[in-house]
């Protein structure tokens, strides 16, 4: 279905990206940008891609690195603005044409005048206040001129081209200096390639890069008087409220189309999700749709304001059953609300919100198995802050088996899918209308297994074989090895005479666990090491060994280190695992989690307080709440800190989280015992363990060797050392780098400060 979407009142990434590109002189035929200008963000990698390849590697050849870096870093800042912006305050009144002028003076004007400021300290030049000030609009005038005034070796090579070719490179320059013609970056190049290597060359092309730069944008948007915007920006004396100009013009905007409200109300009580449906509903819903867009057509012919009838037809379409329809028309529902209408707008007591619509039609998504949708929709999502930026692929990584793009993860789709029937519940559908099975609410925790699935016994003569275990989640049933699910179950008679018969000790379950992984998880729950003991005599491989599992991010390196058994950790390490493999979803090195839990043992309470901290603003933490609360606490990262941010205020919330902590603190206390924690800290040491490893959680840049000062761990601190710690490494602190010794210090850590000799060399 081919739909043709208005002209969006906000500039797309993709749009803003091109146009820096062109100005700066940058581009170079990149198609990416071309599409994503087009398209949208359908793809969260090229925001960060194309700033490289269209800005940073252009720029630092032409000019410098830290001239390039300047400039990337003043993109990332005015894109991270900017979405902010785009989030809080709907234009889904106002077309391009009335939005551009308001969001060029207010907006890109005064970042334009920051960064200019930022150029002027750094590199000199004109000042700022004179390409404003300059009358008949050649900002390229003004940068000749100052560069023939204050870098003598550039007058002295205009003043002395001698050559015919040199004659025709000075009159190209004139022309530019004159204002009658804008340069290309190509030609910068092409003047200056005579120009001898030097810091002036550098500056030269800097100056002459921004003055081009600038007098494209003023070119191209001649109309907006753009030097008088900026100028205001330079004369500034208090803040300025854009979100409240741009809201005010919108709600003036609005009043073109106040004929709408008097349907606009009905139609959204009708197909409120949370609202019960009766017998009536669907005829007397669809009539107060075709009412409102006959009058949608009559009033807004060009589709400015058809945001809401599309998401409100896709509701009515899920609930009369007819989800193949429902799902398209959430798509037109989502490509008309990008850059339009994404806050969270109470007007009329009606949500107007983007995420919503990206919730539901996630969900739908994962109902009909529209992977590629759903890969659409998380890109654009995390470009609006739904989701955190995703982290690097890893190489051995099996949470995306269907597809190879890492942006939607099998797990995702199981949990939107269970979603499915949380937010479209049965009652409030159309009676009579939908398939029951697709709203049947399944419970997240619990899988009821029937025991004949425990209690079958293995089918020896295929001892690899795939067999049904009776569980289904996100629709589709689960098939495990036999080996892992006998594993699983802890039945050591029919693990051993699977592996007699010959069963492969390398297969993966669909969420890739191991055997060994849950005969080690098996040691840690229960104590019970007899299918540990009969799996570890068989070689593993190393992608067996060293293998993520999808959702939580287990290895069987950091669920021996669960045991607190160094002989098992020992085992672990000789079958192949990889000491400074990274786990979990803090991305934690095993020497790193181990010293934690020494620090659990040795601080009790302390432990037990740092189990209750739940931060809104810890990507790490919601990661792991997304991930192992099944969707109960939201199915988005903006949904986990929403949920974090209410039970921190709910005292029956708070008392839960309570009871869950006190419960895994005490279970943790009983298993660990601190002198085997320390033989396995020297352990991972001699087996070649990274005392410099960093690690974003709980302290961005900390170190194992920093955590062992802070616990005054002094001999393990001397041990890291002589295995190739850097005491002198740091992390920051606002402003501060922060060493070990500072650390030491902080924490009145006297032995550890003993080892250091209590002053920095």
């Amino acid at each position: 279905m081919s739909v043709k979407i208005p002209e969006r009142p906000y500039l797309m990434i993709g749009e803003i990206y091109r146009g820096l590109a062109v100005a700066l002189g940058t581009k170079n035929k990149n198609s990416d940008v071309d599409r994503m200008a087009r398209d949208g963000d359908y793809d969260h990698r090229l925001r960060e891609r194309l700033l490289k390849d269209l800005f940073y590697q252009p720029l630092a050849s032409q000019t410098d690195e830290h001239f390039a870096s300047l400039i990337c870093e003043f993109i990332d800042f005015l894109i991270d603005e900017y979405i902010s912006l785009v989030n809080k305050i709907a234009l889904d009144a106002m077309t391009r044409k009335e939005s551009l002028p308001l969001l060029v003076e207010h907006f890109f004007c005064r970042h334009t005048e920051s960064l200019l400021s930022s150029i002027h300290r750094y590199y000199g030049g004109p000042n700022p206040v004179d390409y404003c000030k300059a009358s008949d609009n050649n900002l390229m005038g003004v940068a000749c001129l100052w560069l023939e005034g204050n870098v003598g070796s550039f007058s002295s090579f205009l003043t002395h081209v001698s050559t015919k070719q040199g004659k025709a490179k000075k009159d190209q320059y004139l022309r530019w200096k004159k204002g009658i013609e804008i340069p290309k970056a190509e030609s910068i190049t092409d003047i200056l390639n005579d120009f001898p290597d030097s810091p002036d060359k550098t500056s030269i092309r800097i100056h002459l890069t921004v003055a081009r730069t600038l007098q494209f944008f003023l070119q191209k948007y001649r109309q907006y008087n753009l030097q008088a915007h900026v100028a205001v920006g330079q004369n500034k004396t208090e803040p300025f409220d854009l979100g409240m100009f741009l809201s005010k013009a919108n709600i003036q905007a609005a009043k073109k189309y106040s004929d709408l409200l008097s349907l606009f109300v009905p139609v959204s009580q009708a197909l409120r999700r949370t609202v019960p449906k009766m017998n009536n509903s669907k005829a007397e819903s669809w009539a107060l749709l075709e009412a409102f867009e006959r009058k949608t057509s009559e009033v807004d012919p060009s589709g400015i304001t058809r945001h809401f009838l599309e998401w409100q037809k896709a509701r009515w379409y899920v609930y009369a059953g007819q989800y193949k329809e429902a799902l398209k028309q959430y798509k037109i529902a989502a490509d008309y609300t990008f850059y339009r209408a994404h806050n969270l707008s109470q007007a009329h007591g009606v949500d107007l919100n983007l995420h919503e619509i990206i919730r539901e039609t996630m969900a739908l998504a994962a109902k009909e198995k529209s992977r590629p949708l759903m890969t659409s929709l998380k890109s654009q999502a995390i470009t609006f802050g739904l989701y955190e930026q995703p982290k690097g692929v890893d190489p051995l990584s099996r949470a995306n088996k269907k597809s190879n793009n890492h942006i939607i993860e099998d797990w995702e789709i199981e949990q939107w899918d269970t979603g499915f029937a949380h937010i479209f519940k049965p009652a409030n559908c159309f009676p009579g209308c939908i398939d029951e099975e697709k709203h049947k609410i399944q419970l997240p925790f619990l899988h009821h297994v029937e025991e004949k699935y425990f209690k079958r016994a293995p089918d020896l003569t295929n001892p690899d074989r795939r067999i049904d275990v009776g569980i289904s989640i996100g629709g589709e049933k689960r098939r495990y090895p036999q080996l892992i699910w006998h594993t699983d179950c802890n039945h050591p008679h029919h693990v051993r005479s699977l592996l007699k018969a010959g069963a492969r000790v390398d297969q993966l379950s669909d969420t890739s666990d191991s055997a060994l992984l849950m005969a080690t998880i098996e040691v840690v729950n229960t104590g019970d090491r007899r299918c540990f003991d009969l799996i570890k005599q068989y070689p593993h491989k190393h992608e067996t060994m060293n293998m993520r599992t999808d959702k939580k991010k287990l290895t069987v390196l950091l669920a021996a280190i669960e045991t607190g058994q160094p002989e098992i950790v020992e085992t672990i390490l000789d079958l192949g695992a990889e000491v400074d493999r990274r786990g979990h979803t803090d991305h934690s090195t095993a020497l790193n989690q181990c010293i934690k839990y020494i620090g659990n043992v040795k601080s009790p309470q302390q432990a037990l307080a740092n189990m209750l901290q739940l931060n809104p603003d810890d990507p790490v933490l919601i990661d792991a709440i997304r991930r192992n609360s099944h969707g109960m606490m939201g199915l988005t990262d903006a949904e986990v800190r929403k949920s974090l941010i209410r039970s921190v205020n709910d005292k029956t919330s708070r008392a839960f989280q309570e009871t869950i902590a006190e419960y895994f603190h005490e279970e943790q206390q009983s298993r660990f015992e601190y002198q085997k924690l320390f033989q396995i800290t020297k352990l991972l040491l001699e087996r070649g363990a990274d005392p410099d490893a960093t690690h974003k959680s709980p302290i961005p840049g900390y170190t194992p060797l920093m955590l062992a000062c802070e616990l005054d761990e002094s001999e393990l601190v001397q041990l890291m050392i002589e295995k190739g710690g850097d005491p002198y490494k740091t992390y920051q602190h606002e402003l501060y780098p922060i060493d070990c010794w500072d650390i030491a210090h902080y924490f009145g850590s006297k032995s550890v400060l003993a080892v250091f000799g209590h002053k920095k060399q």
